[in-house]
């Protein structure tokens, strides 16, 4: 999993070939706050020099770095662990997991809430079939099937996947993954579910700090004790049932147990 302990940020402003730009650099490290620092000032003065050079370009593209997000829980080993708990960019709490296999199925956004809310159940009922297929194709496969506000979750039960495998990517696509979704396990060697609600969801304004910022830390933290006051009255997603092979896999059995727990999947409270 491409999740680093470490990040810092440089940022410079200057005119090159007579057009200004306001450059931000990220570096990352597993050592040290010292060498993630170090890293982005090299990457800022590349920067520099490839614009100054005449060259254009994207130099930000969000699935080439790794995983920019604070660190909240390791489950495993340090040097190799099989799950890591992040906080992302807008404030949810977020499970990563090097070899347990999560699928997020999003279904197509309607602008009308009573069509909405009377499609939703055609929806769900043919992503349902559309992975009942899959496994009458693939014996030897199993999902629990999460429903969530906008789609659905699978988590598979079968065996451990490797989330950069041309397999992998077969499946998901076979399964309907979001394509994002899908570029992202691909490019940092994870699988990702969100363990807790979106704040828009549940009455609040995006996190005020975009990690690894610092300086507003109480304000962080404040906005964190009322989000987390506000999500405990809520669930990410309802399982729904298994399909196909159950788990025989304790990483896989502890990884559900932590994910049901988190989400509220077994509760009674709205989906957020």
């Amino acid at each position: 999993m491409r999740i680093p302990k470490h990040w810092a940020r440089e940022v410079d402003s200057r005119l090159i070939g007579g057009k200004w730009y306001r450059l931000i650099a990220w570096g990352h490290s597993d050592v040290s706050k010292d060498d993630a620092a170090g890293k982005a000032s090299l990457r800022l003065h590349q920067i520099i020099a490839r614009l100054s050079s005449g060259l254009r370009g994207d130099f930000y593209d969000y699935h080439a770095d790794p995983i920019r997000e604070e660190l909240i829980d390791v489950l495993g080993s340090e040097l190799a662990p099989e799950a890591i708990v992040t906080r992302n960019g807008y404030g949810s709490r977020v499970l990563n997991t090097a070899r347990v296999m999560f699928v997020d199925i999003d279904f197509p956004s309607s602008r009308s809430f009573l069509h909405r809310w009377r499609g939703r159940e055609a929806k769900v009922n043919k992503a349902i079939g559309i992975v009942e297929q899959f496994v009458s194709a693939n014996r030897s496969s199993g999902f629990r099937v999460y429903e969530t506000a906008a789609g659905l979750r699978l988590l598979a039960t079968d065996r451990l996947y490797d989330p950069s495998s041309p397999e992998t990517a077969r499946t998901l696509t076979e399964l309907g993954a979001d394509p994002l979704y899908q570029k992202l396990c691909n490019r940092q060697s994870c699988f990702r579910a969100r363990l807790s609600p979106k704040p828009w969801r549940i009455g609040l304004r995006r996190s005020p700090v975009r990690f690894p910022e610092a300086h507003t830390r109480d304000e962080q933290q404040r906005w964190c004790d009322e989000y987390e006051r506000r999500a405990r009255e809520f669930r990410v997603c309802r399982y729904l049932r298994t399909i196909g092979r159950e788990s025989r896999v304790p990483a896989i059995d502890q990884i559900v147990r932590l994910h049901d727990r988190e989400t509220e999947a077994l509760s009674s409270g709205p989906l957020a």
